[in-house]
């Protein structure tokens, strides 16, 4: 098949694939109509796997050894959030610094305290 042939038979196939499907139900790669703005409308929602390496405050104290939960207001997606939080470790008090380690089930926050060092 020589190039001629090659473009006639790919430009009746592109028209009759526009003609089933519609125009524009094929875009060719670099093609300034490739580009077509889509306006996306946020539902709001947060996503808690932002949330890992976030810091927050401990507003409900949190009991040890996932024995239970507790509290945190934590900053994400430019909104501040009070959410319910898990520790594997110690009791975490009231007022405490804590930092999200990881997101269990989509909706658990384990966080860890923030221990600070004086020099």
């Amino acid at each position: 098949m020589d190039e001629k042939e090659r473009s006639r038979t790919l430009t009746l196939t592109l028209s009759q694939i526009e003609k089933q499907f519609g125009k524009g139900s094929i875009l060719r790669l670099g093609a300034k109509e490739a580009i077509v703005p889509v306006s996306v409308i946020s539902s709001g929602s947060i996503s808690l796997e932002n949330a890992i390496d976030h810091q927050g405050e401990v507003t409900l104290a949190i009991p040890g050894h996932g024995n239970g939960f507790g509290k945190m207001m934590l900053s994400i997606q430019g909104r501040t959030i009070e959410i319910e939080a898990y520790t594997p470790g110690d009791t975490i008090r009231r007022g405490t610094r804590v930092r999200v380690v990881r997101v269990q089930d989509r909706n658990m926050l384990f966080v860890e305290p923030i221990i600070t060092i004086n020099p």
